[in-house]
């Protein structure tokens, strides 16, 4: 362990003990605290030292996100949708005791309803999300190839994700988002999605442009509890996206099978 300072008589010494054990539960080991037998002992230092060492090495991360959502009906099967989060609090471990401050928000549009005696729905969504957002939790994933990998470090979805990097969801991110999908026969289903993924600052001089996909649906609901899906995904990969991960425009391609099951 480091000797930071040395403080004389229990009382300060006694304070500072605790507060590395705090410290040391934290797997930070920064602090020793020498205790002498001298005459007096200087408040002010004891005082100093409490505050801006021991303090200051514990540290204080706090994230707050808050959030409002609202959705409702026009007619005829057309719907509403908007939602708004916000960050706030302050990272005191980090350099410069950053706060958060990032924001982000979505407005979409949905559709369903009998057209030809067939179920056909629809969907119109944008969403964006600030270079600063920072989720509590993991953010909304969107497309089969996009969505699949962005909680992985390393993966091209979660490069140039601002200052939360390896985010998922809308971290330095936009998104529009549309897709339609009908029901030929009572148990399948068809459904056609398309993601247009842009940066939402040029972090790195690589410009915005990410991704482009298109996702195929075909599904069978063999009962409430039970439905399987076959889907195709084809992600056109974007300028800034290729910049970053050295060159490869090739474009990927994803087959897939998913059985879903409730209890």
């Amino acid at each position: 362990m480091d000797v930071i300072k040395q403080i004389e008589r229990p009382p300060c010494h006694q304070a500072c003990i605790h507060l590395t054990s705090i410290i040391i539960g934290q797997a930070i080991t920064v602090l020793r605290v020498v205790d002498t037998k001298g005459p007096d002992f200087d408040a002010a230092v004891c005082r100093e030292v409490l505050e801006n060492v021991c303090v200051s090495w514990i540290g204080n991360n706090t994230l707050n996100v808050y959030g409002a959502r609202l959705s409702g009906d026009i007619i005829g099967g057309l719907g509403y949708s908007a939602e708004l989060d916000a960050n706030s609090g302050r990272n005191n471990i980090a350099a410069g005791q950053p706060a958060y401050h990032g924001d982000e928000y979505s407005l979409g549009l949905k559709y369903g309803n009998q057209v030809i005696s067939l179920p056909v729905r629809a969907k119109l969504e944008y969403a964006r999300g600030s270079d600063d957002f920072a989720a509590i939790a993991p953010g909304r994933r969107y497309g089969i190839i996009w969505g699949e990998f962005t909680d992985v470090p390393g993966d091209p979805s979660t490069v140039n994700r601002g200052t939360n990097p390896n985010a998922p969801g809308l971290s330095n991110l936009n998104v529009l988002d549309a897709g339609v999908g009908v029901n030929p026969i009572p148990k399948l289903g068809i459904d056609f999605n398309a993601y247009r993924f842009q940066y939402d600052a040029h972090l790195g001089g690589v410009g915005t442009s990410a991704a482009t996909e298109y996702d195929l649906i075909l599904s069978w609901k063999h009962s409430d509890n039970v439905s399987f899906d076959i889907n195709a995904a084809d992600m056109q990969v974007g300028n800034a996206l290729q910049t970053i991960s050295g060159g490869k425009d090739s474009p990927v391609t994803e087959l897939g099978a998913d059985v879903k099951i409730k209890f």
